[in-house]
């Protein structure tokens, strides 16, 4: 049976950045500390990715904190994170680093798995956009994941971008730290 729940609360998802998109005073702006939520997403994330036999590693330096709605940045962050997960070999991990400096903090996800073809770079953050069109409903998400992320993320003045890694890829987060 197709996931409900996970179509749900993508549209949830996917609404909420709407809203924020269309109503900058929807954002719920606050100071955040980017190393506590790295941890707790990872935290929350690594269930999962043992169910898959693979592991989280996360890597901080000089995280620091930005301002931000965290809700919106949890789900962002967490979303790519799952994409990682569910493309990432057994044996493997998924190593989330994070570095800043006093403008910008930069968060990097990278799984093991095989990348995806360098035509479909950018095509990945496309709402339903699948790399393998043949992937149905029981072996893969709704296709959202990665546009909802890619939306939060420019709401909140950011850059989202991918990179094949040989093997694996990578998704660098940039956010500035004051909107």
């Amino acid at each position: 049976l197709f996931p409900y729940t996970t179509l749900f609360r993508s549209v949830d998802e996917l609404l909420e950045v709407a809203r924020a998109e269309t109503d900058p005073t929807a954002l719920q702006l606050e100071p955040l500390d980017l190393e506590m939520l790295l941890t707790e997403i990872a935290d929350h994330c690594s269930i999962e990715a043992f169910d898959r036999g693979c592991e989280i590693q996360l890597l901080l330096s000089q995280v620091g904190t930005l301002i931000g709605d965290v809700d919106l940045l949890r789900r962002a962050i967490e979303n790519v994170i799952r994409n990682a997960v569910q493309h990432t070999p057994e044996g493997t991990r998924i190593d989330i680093s994070s570095q800043g400096d006093h403008d910008f903090a930069t968060i990097a996800i990278r799984d093991w798995g095989s990348g995806v073809p360098d035509s479909a770079l950018a095509e990945i953050f496309r709402p339903f956009y699948r790399v393998d069109a043949g992937r149905g409903r029981t072996t893969g998400g709704v296709g959202l994941g990665l546009a909802i992320a890619q939306r939060a993320i420019a709401v909140h003045g950011g850059t989202i971008r991918a990179e094949n890694c040989e093997p694996g890829l990578r998704v660098t987060i940039r956010l500035p730290r004051r909107l």
